[in-house]
């Protein structure tokens, strides 16, 4: 990821705008975990379709791109989580950022990101439950 630069450290990454934090952070992205269809058969395909509504819709709304560090276009099938893989409705678990790293969590912090992640999730939510 994209670290501050000294400036930026001074005046406070996170009191940059909006604007100057997508320039500054041009690694973020984000990543959607799905279930293995042997696990759960009978919600992996319906989780899927689910994930692919969701990464659309985040993509859209955000602007963020696609993982590049794990799985394929952003999405990641996993046996190692126990809230996907023992569910039994649909589920997704999406990965926006890395708090650790402080671009990132410039932007996460950022109400107006936020606002839009979430309107984002809502789409994504309502096409998979519209089938839109």
């Amino acid at each position: 990821m994209v670290k501050p630069t000294p400036e930026d450290e001074k005046k406070g990454a996170n009191k940059l705008t909006l604007s100057q934090l997508y320039k500054k952070v041009k690694n973020i992205n984000f990543a959607i975990n799905l279930i293995l269809p042997g696990l759960t058969a009978a919600i992996a395909a319906p989780s899927l379709r689910l994930a692919l509504d969701v990464r659309s819709a985040y993509a859209a709304g955000t602007g963020v791109p696609y993982s590049t560090y794990i799985g394929h276009a952003a999405l990641d099938q996993r046996s190692d989580l126990g809230g996907l893989n023992l569910s039994t409705v649909p589920k997704v678990f999406i990965e926006t950022g890395n708090m650790r790293d402080a671009a990132d969590a410039a932007l996460l912090e950022d109400p107006g990101f936020r606002q839009r992640a979430a309107q984002a999730l809502a789409a994504g939510l309502q096409a998979f439950l519209t089938g839109h």
